[in-house]
């Protein structure tokens, strides 16, 4: 295991191992925020732009069968230009509802929606209508706006769908955040622990480095005496009492530490 073996280097290596998981949640709060921003940009532009279309597909639907029913009674060729006219924007309108993210029974029933209205026209077409086909076309028009006004109310579906969609985003952000939140403490937790190792590392080192400078002043002193010398020279006496020293320098930290 790597210990520092100065006290800055262990600051600041314990400063980036609690740092690195707070940059790692600002990163991954400021991808949250945008995504979460774009997200409910686009879920409100498209539960909006459902509305708008499915009541729009309402009213159309409402002016068909206006149309139908007065094609009926006075049967003007007229009001099957009109009718043409007003079938194609319906047509267009069912086109753009479908481009829509809608539920998968919402999609089915706009496609029943417009094969109802396709076969109503065939039959309006007809150029002899028997009694029971007039009652036919009377009764389809009016479920044909039944299930246009059923769009309508899907459409508030869609909102609520995005709804969920946006807090089960957000949800997991605060997930997220928990669990960095977790592993922060956790790395905090640790620090002491580590300190004390680095610090007691050191205080080895230095009795290590103490003992070295005494033995090597003492052998001086020792090794000049038992040579038979009648004295020491000055920068023998010298050497000797620097080592001395030395090792009484690296000792007073450890001094005042252990008192």
């Amino acid at each position: 295991m790597y210990y520092p073996r100065s006290f800055l280097k262990f600051i600041l290596l314990g400063f980036l191992l609690v740092s690195l998981p707070l940059v790692y949640a600002l990163a991954e709060l400021i991808l949250s925020l945008d995504r979460l921003e774009s997200q409910g940009r686009q879920e409100v532009v498209q539960a909006a732009q459902a509305g708008r279309t499915s009541r729009l597909l309402y009213e159309q639907a409402t002016t068909l069968e206006r149309v139908a029913r007065q094609q009926l009674i006075l049967d003007d060729s007229a009001l099957l230009d009109e009718y043409a006219r007003l079938r194609e924007e319906f047509r267009q309108t069912t086109q753009q509802l479908a481009a829509l993210p809608l539920e998968p029974g919402a999609q089915a029933a706009l496609e029943k929606l417009a094969d109802r209205e396709s076969r109503l026209h065939k039959l309006l077409l007809a150029p002899r209508r028997a009694p029971d086909v007039v009652t036919d076309l009377a009764d389809g028009y009016a479920q044909l706006v039944d299930g246009a006004q059923a769009m309508l109310a899907s459409s508030s579906q869609l909102t609520q769908s995005a709804i969920e969609r946006l807090q089960d985003t957000a949800t997991q952000g605060r997930e997220k955040w928990l669990y960095v939140g977790f592993a922060t403490v956790g790395i905090a937790l640790a620090q002491p622990r580590t300190s004390r190792v680095a610090r007691g590392s050191s205080s080895r080192a230095r009795m290590a480095s103490t003992t070295r400078s005494w033995r090597s002043g003492c052998g001086c002193l020792r090794s000049r005496f038992a040579s038979g010398a009648g004295g020491l020279s000055a920068s023998d006496w010298t050497g000797c009492m620097t080592s001395l020293v030395r090792a009484r320098l690296v000792a007073s930290p450890t001094t005042r530490s252990s008192g």
